[in-house]
């Protein structure tokens, strides 16, 4: 066959593999190819996203000469490059001789352990031990053993399974860049763990439970109630906990939901997730999740809390309710609190402020060419600002990717960040700082401004032809996000950026400017003194949680619909708990605007699209998108369910429709779980660049105090804040500041700092942080909220004994 340009303009040819044409990609390694044609060569160290190594040889195949009289040769498909006209054999006696031989090798010091092996139903040694044989084993010797270490809450240690592959390594070191977990020992004794025990430290390490072959790592949280992977139903899903969109197949058996894990899709995630999306699904099977229906603090039936919310809205005089959606919640959910409200006359936004509504706005309409995952990774340089490992760690994982083979990466920062350590060039500046340098790096790149020590740092990305910029939203604010938007046109480079939570990209569809100063306003003002807070806590966290709880008091009417407990949900007049997200149908945007369709396990799912399995009702659901929701079934709604319902009953049938067309209005049709997903349309980008002609509010004059920085990490996210495996690895709660201001004051780590904000006051540990610019405090948001703090604003404080 005549070479030709491939898919990817590389030039391909056609070799054969038992006679079977076999086309592949310039470069392209054997193993590889057959893959992709639908032929897997058995395999154990090679993995599809670590690459060829060489180490096991159970991939061999035979060579054939390719001259007369040669013999022919056993070769390791996977580091055997394809050639044009190349002949191979996979079922070549002397080829199933050698890969025979090397599944008794690693078997001879496996344990007989399957019956009882967590990996159990999916374990890659015993699907090749029973395609390439040989059936029994000889050796009747001892066994090598090992010790297994403790590890931390989320991952299992048994080393005796190890075939020595080196994935976990491999991936560990090579891939996340992690530093405590190695290789230690030689020949048939290497061991794989950390040099003491002790929590794994990297936010990805939970991928070491599906890149092990063996079951040496398996999941600590899984096995604590464990089912075998036969037996547990699983639908293809969206992760929940940030804005990147990572596909994953959650599992589940006998109404509890057991383990998430990726879903592999070349346009977003690839074959990895993070920890946070790994187990913050936790937060459906906490004891304090919400299970009861609530009016006026009595426990009450679902049918009854609709009844009574529905006569209260229906109390109501015209447009005198509004409406807060929330950017972890789907877009059905938001359009249909928007499409009734828009009913009723009512004021709605997803967002409780309106500094950050105007940052995502901001930053979704410059989002245009966002690169995805793939694309960062192989991206020539890369600039960041703000903590992406916090706010979205598969973008910060991406970035690692692009570090690991030696491409710089420029970071500008304000608070720790674990980015820092990769980093060639970097600036720490304080929150307040952080416009400035944005804006002197555009002038500089521009030619305006001449600063060698600026156009030092840009220098690594100048030689790039690759560039790619990311920012984080919720650090940069509305002016950081087009200041960081200018800079990358400057450079010619790709921009993306972190935004808050799963749907934030979507609600930002959905709004209007300057949607939730109209909110605030029309509830300060006493024309709004009804509230329908969805799937948000305003009350509770984040910025402006001072100024709802201020709110508070003026509303006659609080209604909340979550799926999770809550200071705002503590303090409705009603509260309707919802289903989770792996419970129920719906759609997410990404940060890039690739809309993705999600889906419920379907094993709690009669014919009739009904739930009826008596064990829980949170997975029951009340059908698909659209359905009627049926009153004492004493199952859990979805959002848009429980709100088109409360319409209904409030004889507004046409609230369904209108949120339908909503939801998918900037989609050419609704995304299909499964499937790789939709991205906006122009109309859909346009309607982001009206919504982000807003005026940004300048920042407070400087007052002397000490400025705010967000201190966040990878399981800072308000779903799996309610997973105890993963927060029992959060660190230590205090107010962080760098080393000099704590021996400035003559203070030390055993001290405590009484902290003054406008929300309130708060008595925390003094911990010291080079990763704190001088002159300022680390808080988390937790603390933020209780003070009443945003990122940047300056509060006071005193030592405390």
């Amino acid at each position: 066959m005549a070479r030709r340009a491939g898919a990817e303009g590389r030039l391909m040819g056609t070799f054969y593999l038992d006679e079977r044409p076999i086309p592949f990609e310039e470069g392209e390694y054997v193993i590889d190819a057959a893959r992709r044609a639908g032929i897997e060569i058995p395999h154990f160290c090679y993995h599809p996203a670590l690459g060829s190594l060489g180490a096991c040889r159970l991939c061999m195949v035979q060579l054939e000469p390719a001259r007369e009289g040669d013999r022919p040769r056993n070769m390791a498909s996977c580091l055997l490059k394809a050639g044009e006209g190349m002949r191979v054999s996979l079922n070549a006696a002397h080829a199933v001789d050698a890969r025979q031989s090397v599944i008794e090798e690693v078997m001879t010091n496996h344990p007989h352990d399957c019956p009882v092996c967590d990996e159990g139903g999916e374990c890659h040694l015993q699907n090749m031990t029973v395609e390439v044989g040989p059936p029994y084993r000889r050796y009747e010797g001892a066994k090598r053993t090992f010790v297994n270490q403790y590890l931390g809450p989320l991952i299992w240690h048994t080393m005796d399974r190890c075939i020595t592959c080196y994935r976990c390594v491999r991936f560990y070191q090579d891939h996340a860049l992690g530093d405590d977990l190695g290789a230690f020992g030689s020949r048939n004794r290497v061991y794989f763990g950390r040099h003491e025990n002790g929590p794994l430290e990297s936010p990805f390490a939970g991928n070491l439970v599906e890149v092990c072959p063996t079951g040496v790592f398996t999941d600590r949280v899984y096995r604590r109630h464990y089912s075998r992977v036969w037996d547990l139903q699983t639908a293809p899903s969206v992760c929940p906990h940030c804005s990147v969109g990572c596909n994953t197949l959650p599992g589940a058996r006998e109404g509890s939901l057991r383990r998430v894990v990726n879903r592999a899709n070349r346009r977003v995630n690839e074959w990895f997730i993070c920890d946070r999306g790994r187990y913050g699904h936790r937060y459906t099977e906490v004891e304090n999740r919400p299970r009861t229906a609530r009016v006026d603090g009595r426990d009450v039936s679902l049918d009854e809390a609709l009844d009574a919310a529905a006569q209260r809205l229906s109390e109501a005089a015209d447009g005198s309710i509004a409406g807060l959606g929330s950017v972890r919640e789907d877009m059905e959910g938001n359009a249909a609190l928007r499409s009734l409200l828009a009913v009723l006359h009512g004021w709605y936004t997803a967002h409780p402020n309106p500094d950050l509504e105007a940052a995502i706005a901001e930053a979704a309409a410059l989002s245009t060419q966002a690169p995805t995952l793939a694309e960062i990774g192989q991206a020539d340089a890369v600039l960041v600002a703000g903590d992406l490992t916090g706010h979205a760690p598969m973008l910060d994982f991406a970035v690692r990717q692009a570090v690991r083979v030696g491409r710089p990466l420029v970071l500008l920062h304000t608070g720790p960040a674990p980015l820092a350590r990769h980093a060639q060039r970097r600036r720490q500046v304080t929150p307040r700082e952080l416009l400035g340098l944005i804006e002197t790096l555009c002038a500089t790149a521009e030619g305006r401004v001449e600063d060698d020590d600026l156009a030092a740092l840009l220098e690594p990305l100048r030689g790039a032809r690759n560039r790619v910029v990311l920012g984080v939203a919720e650090t940069l604010g509305a002016p950081g996000c087009r200041a960081l938007g200018q800079l990358a046109g400057a450079l010619g480079a790709r921009l993306g950026f972190a935004l808050p939570n799963a749907n934030a990209f979507g609600t930002a569809l959905l709004s209007r400017p300057g949607d939730s100063e109209r909110v605030l306003e029309s509830a300060e003002s006493g024309r709004a003194d009804r509230l329908i807070v969805l799937g948000a806590d305003p009350l509770g966290s984040g910025a402006g949680a001072g100024r709802w709880a201020a709110l508070r008091e003026r509303l006659n009417f609080l209604l909340v619909l979550d799926c999770v407990r809550t200071t705002t949900s503590e303090q409705a007049d009603i509260f309707i708990p919802l289903t989770a997200f792996t419970e129920r149908a719906g759609t997410f945007v990404n940060y890039a605007g690739l809309a993705q369709g999600f889906a419920r396990i379907e094993e709690f799912v009669d014919q009739t699209g009904r739930g009826d399995h008596p064990a829980n009702p949170f997975y029951a659901g009340l059908g698909p998108v659209g359905s009627p929701l049926a009153p004492h079934d004493g199952h859990l709604p979805d959002a848009f369910d429980a709100i088109c319902e409360i319409g209904r009953r409030m004889g507004l049938g046409r609230v369904q429709r209108n949120a339908e067309i909503l939801a998918y209005q900037f989609f050419n049709e609704p995304p299909t779980p499964g499937r790789t997903g939709i991205t906006v349309d122009a109309a859909g980008f346009a309607h982001l660049r009206d919504s982000a002609a807003v005026d940004y509010r300048p920042p407070p004059e400087p007052g002397g105090g000490w400025q705010v920085v967000m201190t966040t990490w990878y399981g800072d996210e308000h779903l799996a804040l309610h997973a105890p495996e993963l927060q029992s690895l959060a660190p230590r709660e205090g107010v962080r500041m760098h080393p000099d201001d704590v021996a400035a004051h003559g203070l030390d780590d055993a001290a405590h700092v009484l902290l003054s904000g406008p929300g309130g006051r708060s008595r925390l540990a003094l911990i010291a942080d080079a990763g704190c610019p001088r002159g300022t405090l680390g808080l988390s948001r937790a603390s933020m909220a209780v003070l009443g703090a945003d990122e940047g604003d300056e509060l006071s404080w005193e030592a405390s004994a």
